[in-house]
This record gives C-alpha cells, structure tokens and sequence, in this order.
C-alpha cells in the first residue's frame, strides 16, 4: 500500500489473482470526485436558523478525514452517510476503508463484504467488480466462480448512475472470458442461468426500495 492520499483517484490497486491474470481491486475514483464536487464545501444560508444536513459537505468532510488517515473520523461519516442515506459512493468507500485499514478489517471481519454488497446491490460497478474478484480468489468468502461470474455479469448489464466505465467494462468482461475458459459447457450454461436471475433479483430489490 502506497502512502496516496485517500481521494487521489484512490489508486490502482491490482492484485494477481489465480492463473496469472492481474486484477484491479480498486478503480480510479478522482474523475467522479473531480466531476460531484468542486473542492469547496457549500456556504451555509447566513439567515438559517439552523444547519441542515448537507450529505455533500458531509461527504467531503469524511474524504478529508481519510486523506489524513483520521479513519476513525472517516469511518463514522462514511457510515452516517451509508446507513442513514442511503449514499452509494459512502458505501463503496466504507468498504474501501476496510481494505486499506487492517485493523478496522479485524474488529469487523465482515464489514468490506457488507458494505460492498449494499453498494453493489445498489449499482455500483466498483463495488460490483471488486465482489467478483472476492468470489473469484476466494477473499473473504469461499471459492465462488459462480458468484464471481454473476458479478462481472452485473458490471457488463448495469446501466444505472454508478455504471461501469469502458475500462471496468473491459476488465469485467476479460475476467469474464477467464471463468468462462475454466469451465465446461455444462458449468458455463449454469453460471450464465444463475447470473441472469442474480441481476434481475438486485434489480427488483432496487426498485422495491427506490418506491418504497
């Protein structure tokens, strides 16, 4: 682990997962952060009489926070934000922290999965990606090259705000093609049924949740 700072595009992680094929973990997050916000928090209404949440401000806040690697700052922002809000980035960010901060990761063994999950669930190609590779090298979860494939899976269908870009997109669908060369017929029509019906689940589950 370099000594970047948090939000500096949070890096190209790679990591060399069975076979020999490199895997990025952790996707380049500075154009989206460059693109959502302008560096500046918002300035508060002079005739408020009192401070609303701002989950952008509150958002920057904890960025900063873990640029500092004040993690434990970091964290509870991240969370608020998460839980409270629903926020998506706050989720796959929360996940992020985990994996660059051990000893969060041994408090909660589970938190990077859950969080990742509920952002992926959610839509988010990162997240949804970083869960293939999980389940593809059997990180934090049992060997799974079925959940990995319904994973990359959904990073290649997803079309929602927090969609893959062509550079994920050609990641998922090269480690894809990698699974795919690993199985056999039998296995391969398996994993395609089952990746259909896993992305049309977390569909349904969003759009319960998104009218609720």
């Amino acid at each position: 682990m370099t000594s970047r700072r948090f939000s500096e595009g949070l890096g190209w992680w790679v990591k060399t997962a069975l076979g020999g094929v490199a895997i990025v973990v952790l996707v380049s997050l500075g154009i989206m952060f460059n693109a959502l916000f302008s560096g500046v928090a918002p300035e508060p209404e002079i005739e408020a009489q009192e401070v609303s949440f701002n989950p952008d401000k509150a958002f920057l806040e904890a960025l900063e926070a873990a640029d500092s690697a004040d993690y434990p700052t970091a964290y509870t922002g991240f969370w608020e934000l998460a839980d409270a809000h629903n926020h998506i980035e706050a989720q796959f960010l929360l996940g992020a922290l985990y994996e660059i901060n051990p000893e969060a990761l041994e408090l909660d063994p589970m938190g990077k999965l859950y969080w990742w999950q509920t952002a992926a669930r959610n839509g988010h190609a990162m997240a949804q990606f970083n869960l293939g590779v999980m389940n593809e090298q059997g990180e934090g979860v049992s060997l799974n090259p079925g959940q990995a494939y319904a994973w990359y899976f959904a990073v290649l269908e997803d079309d929602g705000q927090w969609s893959a870009d062509r550079v994920l997109r050609e990641m998922a669908t090269s480690n894809l093609d990698h699974l795919r060369q690993r199985m056999d017929a039998a296995a391969r029509t398996v994993a395609e049924e089952y990746a259909a019906r896993h992305f049309q689940e977390i569909q349904e589950q969003r759009t319960t949740r998104n009218s609720s």
